[in-house]
């Protein structure tokens, strides 16, 4: 009926742009409220002293290319270099509900708080309730077509927990959203519909343990992106601070012997 409607749409087409539709939304309902407890929790853990110098930090290097993560923690007592690069997304998130004409609130940490924030970012990593996808991993228009026609198709137990289903869903978004990406240069699939099914059936029969960076790490894997040297992995919760998705350790320097690694990682998340 509705590609009756739209006319110049086949069965199929309205059917797999319905399908990415709804990933999506997904996607946004799964990670909406984990986004805010997120962003709550980065208050709680700075001061307003904290905040005045991270200020003046920021206007002190924000002529640099990019901002040194490293070198700002350093100025902090208890501050990694994810916990201030963390603060500074935090602050983009405020203005931004600002802008849309929504009121913000911070609850911030009493400065008679010892707590060493380099301790609370381990402990928020291992969280699962706070993943966030993100992943330098992209498709082609036609890849993109067959993980949905697989998707679409495949037939889901009754005994797949609903958390490894919504893992699913977001993963599958992670990796088709081109936003901030590097679009794939390959003149071939990098698989085939029979794979992409295969790694689905193989997903919803994950257990239900299974965590979100697993869940898209186990897609990755299946549909043979690792093999794309453009790959970069989802962040290792052990090893926030050397994660290309966290802070590059790099100094505000224009140094023509930067790494062309490091170049690629700062156009991607800056």
């Amino acid at each position: 009926m509705i590609a009756e409607y739209v006319g110049t749409r086949n069965y199929k087409d309205v059917k797999l742009h319905a399908n990415r539709y709804f990933l999506q939304l997904q996607m946004l309902n799964t990670h909406k409220r984990r986004e805010m407890q997120a962003m709550q929790a980065i208050d709680s853990r700075w001061t307003l002293e904290d905040d005045k110098l991270f200020e003046d930090l920021l206007a002190k290097y924000s002529s640099c290319a990019y901002y040194p993560w490293e070198i700002i923690a350093s100025k902090f007592i208890n501050k990694s270099a994810k916990g201030v690069r963390d603060r500074y997304q935090k602050l983009l998130f405020d203005i931004a509900l600002i802008e849309n004409g929504q009121h913000v609130t911070m609850h911030m940490k009493s400065c008679n708080s010892q707590n060493d924030e380099r301790e609370l970012d381990g402990r928020h990593q291992n969280d699962s309730e706070l993943s966030i996808y993100d992943t330098s991993v992209t498709l082609t228009e036609d890849e993109e077509d067959l993980i949905l026609t697989a998707l679409e198709e495949a037939q889901v137990p009754q005994t797949t927990p609903s958390n490894i289903l919504a893992f699913i869903a977001s993963a599958i978004v992670a990796i088709t959203n081109h936003h901030n990406k590097k679009l794939p240069t390959r003149k071939t699939t990098a698989f085939t519909k029979e794979e992409a099914a295969k790694a689905i059936a193989n997903m919803l029969g994950s257990p239900s343990t299974d965590s979100p960076i697993v869940v898209l790490d186990k897609l990755i894997t299946a549909l043979n992106l690792k093999d794309d040297p453009s790959f970069m992995p989802p962040p290792d919760p052990k090893h926030s601070t050397g994660s290309f998705v966290g802070s590059v350790p790099l100094d505000c320097r224009n140094d023509a012997s930067m790494s062309y690694q490091a170049r690629d990682a700062r156009e991607h998340y800056m």
